[in-house]
């Protein structure tokens, strides 16, 4: 690493960018960070760049890692980490559920009809197999 990385790079990055390698290091993407901080794309990729030209490093992840270590945090392996919004909120899945398109709900509609009715058949064919089970060993026929 270069001396600017050893001696206090992460210093002279602005809050901004520390905030936009934080969500880098959770994993999210650059049109998801846009949105949650209500900047564009091109914004975000502004700042990622400022970020890793002051850090001397190549790419996005390893900017948000070097920021990481610095602030004396874990670094982040799992995509399941909840960062923090404009407001401190954690993101669930009601924040996500609220980005998506109509058609994007639609088709969670009709995945999530269809896996009912797959439940609901296999519950009565499990239904109608234990009934005729219990039919042939008490002798009960039609």
């Amino acid at each position: 690493m270069s001396d600017i990385d050893m001696n206090g790079g992460t210093e002279q990055l602005s809050a901004r960018q520390k905030e936009i390698l934080r969500l880098v290091a959770a994993h999210f993407e650059r049109k998801e960070i846009a949105r949650l901080l209500n900047i564009s794309p091109h914004t975000v990729k502004a700042h990622i760049d400022a970020a890793r030209k002051r850090l001397g490093v190549a790419t996005d992840r390893q900017a948000a890692r070097l920021l990481a270590e610095k602030e004396g945090a874990m670094i982040l392996a799992s995509p399941v980490v909840a960062a923090p919004d404009v407001a401190g909120n954690p993101h669930g899945l009601a924040e996500r559920l609220k980005r998506l398109n109509m058609l994007q709900v639609l088709g969670a509609i009709v995945l999530l009809a269809i896996g009912l009715a797959l439940a609901f058949l296999l519950l009565m064919a499990g239904g109608i197999t234990t009934m005729q089970a219990i039919q042939s060993l008490t002798g009960q026929t039609r």
